[in-house]
């Protein structure tokens, strides 16, 4: 697992950007892509960077992904792995 820290939010945005172009160009299918953010902006923004490089895009704004039971898990797993890196 490797950490990236950025700057500006622009700065992440274009970072995920081409990660997905890379991701696109080895094979994955678009369909097969997600991104989550926790605020719906972040979203809009990464969608005009995607469609800045002619990557296809589809925003669900419909319901919270955080409020589901997996997502809440996945949180406790994930804060689980941080403490044991700061042990």
């Amino acid at each position: 697992m490797t950490q990236n820290i950025f700057e500006t939010e622009a700065d992440e945005l274009t970072w995920v950007a081409e990660d997905i172009e890379r991701a696109l160009a080895d094979g994955l299918r678009a369909e097969e892509i997600a991104v989550i953010t926790k605020k719906n902006k972040t979203l809009e923004n990464l969608g005009k960077v995607l469609l800045s490089k002619e990557i296809p895009t589809a925003l669900s704004k419909d319901e919270n992904i955080f409020d589901s039971e997996e997502v809440r898990l996945l949180d406790e797993i994930l804060e689980y792995l941080v403490s044991l890196r700061s042990n």
